[in-house]
């Protein structure tokens, strides 16, 4: 090996070990900026029952999604907190028969 290839690995070998100064930070004492409105710890969200069609801009024509979805959207943030989608879908089992799925039942938040 030449004198600049072992240098390299030198500097290589050194960058990986970590010295006794060095101790790794918790990530415990993070921010939890999901729970709170904005990131503000305290600060509840508030949650109001949209339509999907209009929070997405899809108001009419071919672009509209199902009539019947919901968001539960907070009107302070804009966070989307939950979705209602009331999809009815069939699955093939392994026998090759067909059956049928209903919907699940609107969940409490959903205002028509």
């Amino acid at each position: 090996m030449s004198l600049w290839k072992t240098d390299a690995a030198k500097r290589r070998a050194v960058r990986n070990v970590k010295g006794p100064e060095e101790i790794p930070k918790s990530r415990s004492n993070r921010k939890d900026k999901r729970r709170w409105c904005r990131g503000k710890p305290g600060i509840p969200h508030k949650p109001e029952c949209v339509d999907y069609n209009a929070a997405k801009n899809r108001l009419s024509g071919d672009y509209a999604y199902n009539r019947d979805a919901r968001l539960l959207v907070c009107t302070e943030c804009g966070k989307e907190l939950d979705r209602y989608c009331p999809f009815s879908y069939t699955v093939l089992e392994r026998d090759g028969t067909r059956r049928e799925v209903p919907p699940k039942p609107p969940p409490s938040w959903v205002v028509k």
